[in-house]
């Protein structure tokens, strides 16, 4: 159980970091590396999902939790940055 936290969480904050890099580099022509403060953001919502996974709850308010709670965490990060 451990390992699979551990897959999932490494799986969701790299997906993030290389979703990111593709969308800045494309959208500013140039190589841009994300900022490791978004990273950490990639982590604390890809463990959030695999609780969300573990606890099954209806999807409309697992897309509420996951809405509220990224945008929680990004606004957090940006006033911590």
């Amino acid at each position: 159980m451990l390992m699979n936290i551990f897959i999932i969480v490494c799986v969701g904050t790299f997906s993030g970091f290389v979703l990111e890099f593709v969308y800045k580099s494309i959208t500013h022509h140039k190589i841009l590396i994300p900022k490791l403060i978004n990273v950490q953001m990639y982590l604390y919502t890809a463990i959030l999902l695999y609780i969300l996974l573990i606890l099954k709850f209806h999807f409309l308010i697992n897309v509420l939790i996951i809405l509220l709670f990224t945008t929680g965490v990004e606004f957090l990060i940006g006033r911590m940055a």
